[in-house]
């Protein structure tokens, strides 16, 4: 976790999002299937999805952004990169944190160094 659930909320409502939904990422919500996702995803009657290129969902990560392109108006994003060109993701901040690199990490989270 790199951002608490508040830090997450007070960005995305700077960022212009009325709404928002928080879920408990817990045992059974991650024993759900792609189309159980699916289908709480539509209770919700999102107008448009982003989501990353990568991005995977349900038990086992089965479900990818085509089956999720069947059933919703998705946005696909393109990677945020560095000025080196290597992808930022939060894999690589968490990799960067545990090896010591807070610095680096907070530089491409675009955060102040004493952060």
């Amino acid at each position: 976790m790199l951002t608490t659930v508040e830090e997450k909320l007070a960005k995305i409502e700077k960022l212009g999002a009325r709404h928002a939904v928080v879920a408990r990422f817990d045992e059974v919500y991650a024993g759900r299937s792609a189309y159980e996702f699916i289908d709480c995803l539509a209770k919700l009657n999102p107008a448009e999805i982003m989501v990353g290129n990568d991005f995977r969902f349900g038990k086992d990560r089965m479900g990818d952004v085509s089956l999720l392109e069947k059933y919703f108006k998705v946005f696909v994003t393109n990677p945020v990169r560095c000025s080196q060109g290597s992808v930022i993701s939060s894999s690589r901040i968490r990799q960067l944190i545990s090896e010591g690199e807070i610095h680096l990490s907070n530089s491409l989270l675009g955060w102040p160094a004493g952060k």
